[in-house]
């Protein structure tokens, strides 16, 4: 007799800074001029700012890939791009700094779906709000209005501070130039097809939204991969198997009366 199954835990991970470009900068500058990894604590004595404001600056650095944990929980340490980043900073070359976030923020899976909303909006003016809305959902939060108050003006701050979107008021435009055929791409994940194994089993093959269309998420009951998809076809026989395998071993060697 099943005494309940396992099911295992889908961890998202996307970008949620609290604070905007301002902060960045501030903890960019600091850990720069610190010269070593630091948490906020030595930051803020350092600087003379508040323990709050570096460790939310520090985080958001972190989102927007200028900086790193570095071996210890809560030290920081700027990563390759951070340092190229702060160098410029220090010598105001405004426009090269806004470059290096862009194409931070493009190529990272931490800003995949909040870049797919942009994608998915095109021209049309969004309120931030529903950036916010998309992405507290697609996490299974639920933000207190401050909360997302904050994340909001924070997105609207280094989006478009890297160019990708225009920003009026509360309103957001996106700037993302969309190539041929990415337009279709969907938002969210939604099944394209389903396959019926042997055992009854249904394996679901999802576009991701969040990728580039050469890759896809397939589910198979509680277990989640995520492969090209020229390799769908040689995967998805093989975990099959193993799953059937593994049902049969189970059976085998099933509690003893």
């Amino acid at each position: 007799m099943n005494k309940g199954k396992r099911t295992q835990k889908i961890t998202v991970n996307l970008a949620t800074p609290t604070v905007g470009m301002d902060a960045i900068h501030s903890a960019v500058r600091a850990l720069y001029a610190y010269k070593r990894p630091a948490t906020y604590k030595d930051l803020a004595t350092a600087v003379n700012m508040s323990e709050t404001y570096l460790s939310s600056a520090l985080s958001a650095a972190r989102d927007a890939g200028l900086a790193t944990l570095a071996g210890k929980r809560g030290l920081y340490k700027l990563t390759p791009e951070g340092e190229d980043y702060a160098r410029l900073l220090s010598y105001g070359k405004d426009s090269e700094c806004r470059e290096i976030l862009k194409r931070l923020i493009l190529e990272s899976p931490l800003w995949s779906e909040i870049v797919t909303f942009l994608k998915v909006s095109g021209e049309q003016e969004r309120n931030a709000s529903d950036l916010v809305l998309d992405i507290e959902r697609k996490l299974g939060k639920k933000w207190s209005q401050r909360m997302r108050d904050r994340v909001a003006n924070a997105y609207s701050s280094i989006l478009e501070h890297a160019g990708l979107v225009q920003v009026s008021k509360d309103r957001i435009i996106s700037q993302i130039v969309v190539e041929e055929g990415e337009a279709e791409l969907p938002s969210k994940f939604e099944i394209k097809e389903k396959e019926r194994t042997r055992e009854g089993a249904v394996v679901s093959v999802f576009p991701t939204g969040s990728k580039p269309p050469d890759f896809m998420d397939i589910s198979f009951g509680p277990i989640f991969l995520r492969i090209p998809a020229e390799l769908a076809g040689q995967i998805i026989p093989i975990v099959t198997e193993w799953m059937q395998k593994t049902k049969t071993n189970q059976k085998i060697s099933g509690p003893v009366a």
